[in-house]
């Protein structure tokens, strides 16, 4: 029997990966990653990088910040003024 750990750690995403597609969503632009081993994810990120579609299939450097964006409770109803602070990808830089 192995022994679990009382509480889990959580892991850091990862800054290198390789971006696989971008959708534009009702509160974010949506990235679709694939890390270094070929694990599969989906982050937010700043709408102006979903006009990034140079960069898809490419290795790139994530860069994050802290930002608010519209709650998940708001449905995409564009009325509503609650928001959620989330760690959004607001920079995609291309790497060799």
């Amino acid at each position: 029997m192995v022994a679990l750990p009382s509480q889990a750690v959580p892991q850091p995403a990862p800054s290198t990966v390789i971006l696989r597609g971008l959708q534009n969503g009702d509160r974010a632009c949506y990235a679709e990653l694939e890390d270094g081993k070929g694990v599969r994810s989906s982050a937010e990120a700043a709408f102006e990088l979903c006009e990034r579609t140079d960069l898809i299939g490419r290795k790139v450097r994530l860069v994050r910040r802290t930002a608010r964006v519209q709650a998940m409770s708001c449905q995409g109803d564009p009325t509503c003024s609650r928001s959620d602070v989330v760690e959004l990808i607001v920079e995609l830089v291309p790497l060799p």
